[in-house]
């Protein structure tokens, strides 16, 4: 917000930033982002969701719960919030000049608080998450689990150093108000952390996509199953990518004069960043999930033999044949045990590198 001003202005009549030269403020209808991020945290929020809800149920039905799958919720709770708080600055999503100065109080202080609490939170614990599923996969590997340990720790660190200094800066002292933040300034001190946090994310997203294709390059597997592996694990790099550009405009966001603008375009890519992270900590349960519920059900299994009928002529079991479950995906079958959910490449990852179906993995977390 621009300098000092006369006594007796009303602050609501004047912009938070002077505009560029030629630029007439508007309070009233200006260009604003709020329905890029309505829609896109809309859309992301509702499919983590599903995702989550998904491999909580594929789990609990497989009984294999474990507190992976409780760090998950944390990560999807923080993520909602994150989503719910930026939400609740709708109307400043715009060009700085056209906010009107007014609009800065301690009311505005109190989301930023809230969304600066919310953010490590999501993220931290959905890469975790993520995390502690390779821990269950590989489950001799003595170097990939101390790897993953590593991992652990280096994000526990990054992202709950947030949850300190956050407090500190972002919250009034004893004696002041959260009107006093806005004189103080104090939050804004935060906002080269930002730019630091995301340079390590990228890089403990990196590690995260590359720690298992070691392993997963050594095992003996038909080419068809070692593309599901790779496709499965190799969703983590949208993790990588949506980190990259959230850095990006976390840099934009220190040397940008046009605050609000470049944070309205920053939370975009937080927003999927932390929704990504935990879509991709749900996807192997979630997979299962589908394969149990609805590949398996007669019509899914109905509609999709119409639909390659429909395309190719031929016999029926030829394009029934198309659409059938590979047999080592589904639970009980000779490939997994009657509990085991969504096996791992089809073989459990403890050191062994045949692709033979006498070993069985724990359900993906």
């Amino acid at each position: 917000m621009s300098g000092a001003l006369p006594p007796g202005m009303d602050l609501c009549k004047i912009p938070a930033m002077m505009p560029p030269p030629g630029v007439i403020p508007n309070f009233e209808n200006p260009t604003t982002l709020a329905p890029t991020i309505i829609g896109v945290s809309s859309v992301l929020t509702a499919i983590a969701t599903v995702f989550t809800i998904g491999r909580i149920i594929n789990n609990y039905q497989v009984r294999n719960i474990r507190i992976a799958d409780y760090i998950i919720v944390l990560g999807w709770m923080g993520s909602v919030g994150y989503w719910i708080s930026i939400m609740g600055l709708t109307r400043f999503h715009r060009h700085q000049w056209d906010v009107p100065a007014c609009w800065y109080n301690g009311d505005f202080m109190k989301w930023v608080f809230v969304q600066g609490m919310f953010v490590p939170l999501g993220i931290m614990f959905s890469k975790i998450a993520i995390l502690l599923l390779y821990l269950q996969v590989f489950t001799v590997e003595r170097k990939m689990r101390i790897a993953i340990w590593v991992g652990i720790v280096a994000t526990s660190l990054i992202y709950g150093y947030s949850l300190i200094v956050v407090p500190y800066f972002a919250a009034p002292h004893i004696g002041e108000t959260w009107d006093d933040l806005l004189i103080n300034k104090r939050p804004w001190k935060l906002t080269p952390t930002g730019a630091e946090q995301g340079s390590l994310a990228v890089l403990i997203d990196l590690y995260i996509l590359i720690l298992p294709f070691p392993v997963l390059s050594t095992l003996k597997l038909k080419k068809r199953r070692r593309l599901k592996l790779f496709f499965v694990f190799g969703t983590a790099s949208l993790g990588v990518l949506a980190s990259v550009l959230a850095l990006v405009f976390k840099v934009k966001l220190i040397i940008d004069e046009d605050g609000t603008w470049a944070q309205a375009q920053t939370y975009i890519c937080v927003i999927v960043e932390n929704y990504i992270a935990v879509i991709v900590a749900c996807m192997p349960a979630f997979a299962h999930f589908c394969e149990v519920h609805i590949g398996e059900s007669q019509v899914f299994k109905s509609i999709s033999s119409k639909i390659f009928v429909s395309q190719k002529t031929g016999s029926e079991g030829s394009a029934l044949q198309k659409v059938s479950v590979d047999p080592s995906w589904k639970a009980g079958s000779s490939h997994s045990g009657a509990s085991s959910g969504w096996k791992m490449g089809f073989i459990k990852m403890n050191g062994s590198k045949d692709g033979s179906s006498s070993h069985h993995g724990d359900s993906m977390a």
